[in-house]
């Protein structure tokens, strides 16, 4: 590639200042200009701008200096001084398409990098780009040997046959030459792999040169028609024909068809297929017309994707046009967006696939929603799919009832009530998760919906699953994705997101793989490193907008809190139903004892535990979503990003369990309690503020006054604290003191169906619900008759909903499998590889019931760094025959000790009690000296 068209050398030394780069890469993307002309022998370039005081003319014509490729330019613009603004955008426009392949010059992704590079690959071990492609196309002709095929030949060797795989699926193969492998298949693989080839196509023509006895005579007779398809590789229309008897067909073909697909080739066949050389679309759409119409029949043969191309250019056209007409208008929001969400609306509202990529915290959920919004006013969307992973279905129903009048409906129930609320229920926006996808593919694609948004899309990284190939089948006019993290921990998890945004921009995999790969020569498929990607980076300007939370800075509200809705696990379910009934019994009573109030307020507290883990309430179990979301997060923000962390939860249990999560992602942090000694209390916020490798502040509520943490922007509560003033305190532990910025971010983990969600209601409504609930003390049972009825009128009004509290799932509904930390820790730490002998596109076979029956358990986290699950209910036992079990132990244990160690835990004559119950709590203290 020529030096003039690097990036670097375009920006500091092609534009004569940094605005004009600045203005040339505006231009650039947002097009106003044309390549009208290319002369392949001379390699010069012409492009027309739209001026300011008309049109100008950009000239780039390759030149040679010293024996080397250069690249000349000139423009006709009146700017006195070379590198205008034009120039800049033309060399951007000729770089990206030289990238892409666009051009006859261009056959090879072999051909796009510098040859020097490139012969130093083999030398080190690794495969070089020609390597690749020809693992690829012999993983072709090994399949048309290895797998079943059926061919139903047609009448000429040259000409259309059939070729049908063992699941009855049937292509149309088109044979080119006799001789040689060329041709044209309608399978998915060959409309993306770009060389030309398939599986089909390879079995087809070695089928056919079986017949020997045809041979001589097809060498002879001419191809039958003139084949006119889409090329994914110059991204151009192509037509390939030998003879045309008619003339008026001859000069039209010949007057949209004149440039050879390969210049300078030996091979007669690749100088009979010949590109499309105009501009607009239009005369070849007026050509197939003639055709469509003709009584007598057509030798034009139009493939069924190079009419689906055509009518795509159409509505891009006709995107354009209302884009350049529309005046956005937000009126219809109940909220005010900042200028980066405007910008990010706006970014996605008139393309017809997008990649919004802001960091967590920045609203993309909202402008993903008032993007489908505009969709609907200005382009008449009436089906929205909202793909999402299962947490987070029933905050998306929340967010949009929240921001608009739309009506929103989550995807739940058994098999024909999904299907009856996609092609039955109005509602413009319907939500699912990525597992249901699978089982509801075919209803969906029935449905075909206007819009698909898919969130946190990294959930579909791995492009070899079922999940992955029906999220790709799934029909839309328009995509938007919306994630915080497009590539995580592998170029494959960004390759797999475009494969469903835009197919077409990253594919085919064996090119992506000899462009950006080092691939190890001695492990098969293993992938040693990286490279060229900035190539990347400008492939993907046109559809992705990412900002970073420095970068939005001053848009920021005070405080960006978001609510991470979680569904809570069938033994949280259990126990919290329970709970519940027992408060309905209780506050439906029209006058509460003190004995009342204090089972009340037990029941809430357990209620609300539970949503936590298990473990808080039985301490055998330990269920809970809350700590797989928890590690997630952690993931992303603490170790992805390097953020410092606060952690607040109002249990020290929790920050036990919590913990635990800490240390299998190998997160340094602090713990902080009321059971911390206060002179070591200091030493610990020492330590978080000052040690960069300390990365979290995990605390109860004892942290939550007196400490300046202005060092960290991120707050997570596990639970909500009933009282207001406990969370603000909480808030302002990072926003007041010392802080750099009071912009801060706060996430919030809220249990689904559950009471958290009642009192985040309540708390929203009534700042000082639940105050005197929380305060903890035994005053509690003396409120005045005023105080009992405000507090048992605040607790009913939770209960006057008619949703039902707590009632579990209907079991069809797919939950997504979450993994432990060390699970995703193991994931992340596998070797890299990439299959170059995989097909481009492989249909989604139906999978075995068994399979999907153990897809579509039911399949949370439990024991996440705590003690395992109890087998079975211990037996229960008195309290004195306990103590002497215990006092028998402790005998037993002073005895092994002494004999072990010549010391024991304690001395005969010491007349302290070793083992102390609390018959009231069940509390157990047992002392000795160690």
């Amino acid at each position: 590639m020529y030096t003039e068209l690097n990036i670097s050398y375009i920006r500091n030394e092609l534009a004569r200042t940094p605005i004009i780069y600045s203005r040339g890469e505006t231009l650039y993307h947002l097009g106003g200009y044309a390549l009208v002309d290319f002369d392949p022998s001379t390699l010069r370039y012409q492009y027309s701008f739209n001026g300011t005081y008309g049109e100008y003319e950009v000239v780039l014509q390759a030149v040679e200096i010293n024996g080397e490729a250069h690249l000349a330019s000139s423009c006709s613009c009146p700017y006195p001084h070379g590198g205008c603004k034009h120039i800049v955008a033309a060399h951007l426009d000729l770089s990206r398409r030289l990238q892409n392949a666009d051009f006859p010059e261009y056959q090879g992704v072999e051909e796009l990098l510098d040859p020097e590079a490139e012969t130093e690959l083999g030398s080190i071990g690794v495969l070089t780009p020609e390597e690749i492609r020809e693992t690829a196309e012999a993983s072709r002709y090994d399949r048309a040997v290895q797998e079943t095929l059926t061919l139903i030949p047609g009448d000429l060797f040259k000409g259309q046959h059939t070729v049908r795989n063992e699941q009855y699926q049937e292509y149309t193969v088109t044979i080119y030459d006799a001789d040689e492998v060329h041709g044209h298949c309608t399978c998915p693989d060959f409309a993306s792999n770009n060389l030309g080839l398939c599986k089909h196509l390879a079995f087809a023509h070695a089928e056919l040169k079986k017949k020997r006895g045809t041979i001589g005579k097809t060498r002879r007779d001419p191809f039958p028609f003139i084949h006119l398809t889409w090329n994914s590789r110059i991204r151009k229309p192509v037509c390939f024909y030998e003879v045309i008897e008619d003339d008026g067909i001859r000069s039209q073909v010949e007057g949209l068809f004149t440039a050879p697909l390969k210049t300078g080739a030996d091979s007669e066949y690749e100088q009979r297929l010949c590109i499309y050389t105009r501009e607009s679309i239009m005369p070849l759409y007026e050509l197939f017309t003639k055709a469509s119409l003709s009584p007598d029949g057509s030798p034009l043969v139009f493939d069924d994707r190079l009419i689906g191309q055509m009518s795509r250019i159409f509505s891009l056209q006709e995107l354009e046009r209302i884009a350049r007409d529309y005046s956005f208008d937000y009126s219809f929001l109940k909220t005010t967006l900042y200028p980066y969400q405007k910008e990010g609306v706006e970014f996605a509202a008139f393309r017809d696939s997008s990649l919004i990529a802001d960091e967590m915290g920045l609203g993309k959920t909202l402008q993903a929603i008032t993007t489908a919004v505009i969709k609907k006013q200005a382009l008449g969307f009436t089906k929205v799919l909202i793909v999402s992973p299962a947490s987070l279905k029933s905050q998306w129903e929340h967010e949009i009832g929240r921001f608009t009048d739309e009506q929103a409906l989550v995807i739940s129930g058994p098999r024909e009530e999904r299907k009856r609320k996609y092609l039955e229920e109005p509602a413009f926006f319907k939500i699912t998760n990525y597992e249901a996808v699978l089982r509801d593919i075919s209803t969906i694609e029935e449905w075909d919906p206007d819009f698909v948004i898919l969130d946190e899309a990294q959930r579909i990284k791995n492009f070899e699953t079922k999940t992955h190939r029906a999220i790709n089948r799934i029909p839309r006019k328009h995509s938007l994705v919306i994630t915080g993290t497009p590539l995580e921990n592998r170029l494959e998890d960004l390759y797999s997101i475009m494969e469903f945004s835009s197919p077409e921009l990253l594919t085919p995999l064996w090119a992506f793989a000899a462009t950006h790969y080092r691939i190890s020569r001695t492990k098969k498929n293993k992938i040693v490193g990286y490279r060229n990607l900035d190539i990347i980076h400008d492939k993907l300007k046109p559809i992705l907008i990412r900002r970073t939370k420095r970068e939005v800075f001053e848009s920021l509200p005070e405080i960006t809190e978001n609510n991470f809705y979680l569904p809570l696990h069938p033994k949280q379910e259990e126990i919290h139903q329970g709970c519940m009934s027992s408060l309905r019994r209780l506050v439906m009573k029209k006058f509460l004892t003190p004995m009342d109030v204090r089972i009340l307020q037990k029941t809430l507290l357990r209620a609300r535990m539970v949503c936590d883990s298990t473990f808080l309430v039985d301490k055998k179990t330990n269920f809970s979503p809350k700590l797989a979301e928890l590690s997630s997060i952690l993931s992303e923000e603490v170790v992805g990003n390097g953020r410092k962390a606060v952690i607040f939860t109002e249990w020290t249990t929790m920050t036990h369990l919590v913990g635990r999560v800490l240390e299998a992602q190998g997160i340094r942090f602090v713990e902080f309690s009321g059971k911390v000694p206060v002179e070591k209390r200091q030493r610990l916020i020492d330590e978080f503020m000052e040690d960069p490798e300390c990365l979290v502040f995990l605390s109860t509520d004892a942290g939550g006054v007196g400490l300046n943490l202005q060092n960290c922007d991120l707050l997570i509560n596990v639970e909500l604290p009933w009282n207001p003033a406990k969370l603000n305190q909480r808030i302002g532990r990072i926003h007041r003191i010392g802080q750099t910025s009071e912009k801060i971010n706060v996430i919030n983990l809220l249990s689904r169906n559950s009471i958290e969600e009642r009192i985040l209601a309540s708390l929203s409504m009534k700042q000082d619900l639940f105050n005197a609930v929380i305060d903890g003390t035994a005053d509690a049972v003396d409120f005045s008759r005023e105080e009992q009825n405000r507090f048992l009128e605040q607790v009913r009004a939770m209960f006057t909903d008619d949703t039902e509290i707590g009632v579990p799932e209907d079991p069809e509904e797919f939950p997504e499998e979450e993994l432990s930390p060390a699970e995703t820790i193991e994931q992340e730490t596998e070797e890299l590889q990439v299959d170059l002998e995989a097909e481009e596109s492989i249909p989604l076979q139906e999978e075995p019931a068994a399979a999907a029956a153990s897809e579509g358990a039911a399949s949370h986290t439990e024991s996440i760094g705590s003690p395992e699950p109890a087998a079975a209910e211990a037996p229960s036992i008195g309290y004195d025959q306990l103590e002497a079990v215990l006092n028998q132990g402790l005998s037993f244990l002073n005895t092994l000790t002494a004999a072990a160690t010549g010391k024991e835990l304690f001395s005969a004559d010491d007349d302290r009690k070793h083992v102390e119950i609390d018959r009231e709590h069940g509390e157990v203290v047992l002392r000795f000296k160690l």
